[in-house]
């Protein structure tokens, strides 16, 4: 159970059922969790990996935000988070499983991937069968580059109160950051197939986007 802060609002948790797994720790300073299964929100979570240099945790110093007033809305975003997460409802559970390799000198190392799956969703904003989502976190190529992020979702039949397609496509490759809400450099694609909206219809839309750093501002190439 893992209790989340709060001031104007109902406490809420994140609730972890059916905890278990195994965890070995091989010669070498490599640990192997070789399974680790739990129940979370309705989902059937499955994560196993291994970690080079696993005594090296113990120094890691992870970015600290400057503390800011608790009355501000992202203070509750967990809280909202997990409001509208119950909201959503699943015909069968879903499967989340995470796959990863760190070198725990250096946390830019870290390799994984995570995959989401259901047959089918629905919530007060729409609806949608044969759901996969997978994201991958991969390592830079080289000492100077940023860490980068694949996201992958799709979906067949999606449904809102706006619209409806066929088939939905979306691809994004980001520079994901670990003190800020928005990655520096990305870009996304969009792709529909026979969207359908009040206004009109088409047999395929597909949308282009693209974020990149303020030209006057060489330092921010990478995510930081």
């Amino acid at each position: 159970i893992w209790p989340l802060p709060g001031t104007n609002q109902p406490r809420q948790t994140f609730v972890l059922n059916k905890v278990h797994g195994e965890l070995f720790f091989n010669p070498g300073d490599q640990w192997e969790l070789r399974s680790l299964e739990a129940q979370m929100l309705g989902a059937q979570v499955r994560i196993r990996g291994d970690i080079a240099n696993a005594s090296l945790i113990r120094d890691w110093k992870l970015p600290i935000k400057e503390r800011k007033d608790p009355r501000e809305p992202e203070r509750d975003f967990w809280h909202e988070f997990l409001t509208q997460a119950n909201k959503v409802r699943a015909i069968a559970p879903p499967e989340v499983m995470a796959v990863f390799a760190l070198d725990a000198r250096d946390l830019r190392s870290l390799d994984a991937t995570v995959k989401i799956m259901t047959p089918a969703v629905e919530s007060p904003w729409g609806a949608a069968s044969n759901v996969t989502l997978i994201v991958r976190v991969l390592p830079p190529a080289r000492s100077n580059d940023a860490v980068q992020a694949e996201i992958r979702l799709a979906v067949d039949q999606p449904r809102t109160p706006w619209g409806a397609a066929t088939n939905l496509q979306l691809t994004a490759r980001l520079e994901p950051s670990l003190t800020d809400p928005f990655p520096t450099n990305g870009t996304l694609r969009l792709e529909l197939l026979r969207p359908r909206t009040p206004w009109g219809e088409a047999g395929r839309f597909t949308l282009d986007a693209r974020t990149t750093p303020i030209a006057t501002n060489p330092a921010a190439r990478l995510t930081t």
